[in-house]
């Protein structure tokens, strides 16, 4: 998946203008998470975040307290509440600054692993790098994540749906440039299948793997890699075998 790094793991965002611009606007209509109004106040902000996502490392936010992360973010339990309305509220502020990273994240993906490549199997596995990738990254900050988004769906809402769509269609894309070797009656609809399950796999595997139902089977992200490619490459390619020595 995906994101900002800094020097220690997770890394600090490195802040320009316009994420600057993105994280406030959405924090503006988030009653939960005041946005912030001075540059000292964008600064408290930022360390609380960080501070909040080195700590998710060691554990669960459910586990995390106000006290610890002050603490570790030298502010103040005054400073906190300034910022945030309860404990929970951090989620809201995590998940808009991941969002206002999450274009560059892909940007620097892409050009670290090339286009994607000109046959169905190797563009299936080039399309699951990219979400085993995404997803171990920085997995202890989106595992959070997605746990606050399964308890509150209305954390999406519609918009962010649609950004979210478009910022990932290069992954439908580079699957449909392979259009003469896919077998499925609706191209397009078996790629959008395509993503979603692989999407759902890795998503399972590496951000719950603790969990038993994850637990059932062990993969490293070598195997999940081959599977998972040949799962969508199953759903796409006419019937017959499938050869992943080049993925």
């Amino acid at each position: 998946m995906p994101h900002c790094h800094d020097k220690e793991s997770p890394k600090k965002v490195s802040w320009n203008n316009k994420k600057k611009y993105v994280l406030i606007v959405s924090m503006v209509v988030r009653s939960a998470v005041r946005p912030p109004r001075q540059r000292r106040s964008q600064q408290s902000l930022d360390r609380i975040l960080d501070a909040t996502e080195r700590l998710l490392l060691d554990r669960e936010f459910k586990r995390l307290t106000v006290a610890e992360i002050v603490v570790a973010s030298r502010t103040s339990v005054g400073s906190f509440y300034n910022r945030f309305r309860d404990k929970q509220s951090l989620l809201s502020g995590l998940y808009d600054r991941y969002e206002a990273g999450l274009p560059g994240w892909i940007e620097e993906w892409r050009q670290r692993q090339g286009d994607p490549p000109s046959d169905l199997v190797r563009a299936s596995g080039w399309v699951t790098r990219y979400l085993i990738d995404t997803f171990q990254g920085r997995r202890h900050l989106l595992r959070a994540l997605a746990l606050h988004v399964r308890n509150d769906p209305q954390e999406i809402d519609a918009q962010t749906k649609e950004r979210r769509a478009a910022q990932h269609r290069f992954l439908v894309d580079a699957l449909l440039a392979q259009r003469p070797e896919i077998g499925h009656p609706e191209p397009e609809r078996g790629a959008q299948a395509a993503i979603f399950g692989a999407a759902a796999i890795c998503r399972e595997r590496i951000l719950f793997s603790e969990s038993a139902h994850a637990g059932t089977t062990q993969q490293s992200n070598a195997q999940l890699l081959q599977d998972v490619t040949k799962m969508v490459v199953g759903l796409l390619k006419p019937a017959g075998s499938i050869d992943l020595s080049s993925v």
